[in-house]
């Protein structure tokens, strides 16, 4: 019995952990949808994964990534250290 063997796509180890898009990427993939080509067809064309073509599909186009707001240990203290900095 012959052992196995996954055969990898050139591109594959360039793919992984892949996520940002160009604006313009992302746009093509918009407007080859609205031509109705499947997702797997657009992801080979442009070189990216399945998934991140079904993201951005479904984010509706292009937008810069967002840092998540959290609280710190500080908010809400702003003018209690205004004032301390003032009389020191």
């Amino acid at each position: 019995m012959k052992p196995f063997q996954v055969q990898e796509f050139p591109q594959a180890e360039a793919m992984r952990g892949e996520s940002m898009r160009t604006p313009d990427d992302v746009s093509a993939m918009v407007k080859l949808r609205d031509l109705g080509w499947g997702v797997k067809r657009i992801a080979v064309e442009l070189g990216c994964s399945k998934n991140t073509v079904k993201r951005w599909l479904a984010v509706g186009g292009w937008q810069p990534c967002r840092s998540p707001s959290r609280s710190k240990k500080l908010d809400g203290l702003g003018d209690w250290l205004a004032r301390i900095s003032h009389t020191e």
